[in-house]
């Protein structure tokens, strides 16, 4: 090879490692969009008017999820019910955070083996041209999409309620907004590596119906026994009357 080629192929290489790049973020942005269409009501995309009351409609959802959250804590602070101070403990807030997370590992887990494994659409992604890494890219993408959007309509609030009930400044808010970018893609990639495991005990169940039906009941207890103990804690006796 001459120094003259070996020059022009130095000059070729990295433009064409770009513009496969280019090729590949354009491939997984097509594919993360025709699967999110299955999930999420994208029809007002385009259409002037409707995205407007798409956003009306969802500012509006956030700020009636964020009343709500306020008026829990507002009353709860007022008769006492998490602590005898009339204060809400950052404790609460860790102990809803750390179910709301445990629940969106357990609900994205069972979505994302159903996705991988069991989906019809596999069949018709893998006859596109694109590697089976930008297909299992796309479902991952797909699913953090889906669980920011949860995020933003309930815990985004939920977060911001608690913040204008402590009197937090106003750097909390756009943090918590910040944060929360990270937040939902932890869920989505602790579901990812269980799901191979999630898969084996999928087949399991399926093969074995008697330890499908055990779990199952097992699992119905456990709930029981959880709203149990929560009402147990209670208090009997509530003078809304003298409280107020």
């Amino acid at each position: 090879m001459t120094e003259g080629e070996r020059r022009s192929e130095g000059r070729s290489l990295p433009g064409g490692k770009e513009n496969s790049f280019k090729e590949s973020l354009f491939i997984l942005k097509t594919l993360t969009m025709m699967q999110l269409k299955e999930k999420i009501d994208l029809s007002y995309v385009g259409n002037f008017r409707k995205t407007l009351f798409k956003i009306i409609y969802f500012l509006l959802e956030f700020a009636a999820v964020t009343a709500i959250c306020f008026l829990l804590f507002y009353f709860s602070k007022l008769f006492g019910v998490f602590s005898l101070v009339n204060d809400v403990p950052v404790s609460v807030v860790t102990v809803v955070f750390t179910f709301m997370f445990l629940l969106s590992v357990v609900s994205s887990t069972v979505s994302l083996v159903r996705a991988l494994y069991f989906s019809r659409d596999n069949l018709v992604l893998l006859t596109f041209p694109a590697r089976p890494s930008l297909i299992f890219l796309s479902k991952i993408a797909v699913f953090y999409l889906y669980e920011l959007r949860k995020n933003i309509l309930f815990l985004i609030p939920f977060f911001f309620a608690y913040g204008i009930s402590k009197g937090i400044s106003f750097l909390y808010y756009p943090w918590v907004l910040f944060l929360f970018l990270f937040v939902s893609l932890l869920p989505v990639l602790i579901s990812a590596l269980l799901s191979i495991p999630a898969l084996f005990v999928t087949i399991l169940l399926r093969k074995v119906r008697p330890l499908q039906y055990a779990l199952s009941l097992a699992g119905v207890g456990i709930l029981v026994f959880a709203v149990l103990k929560l009402i147990a804690k209670i208090p009997e006796n509530i003078d809304l009357v003298a409280t107020w």
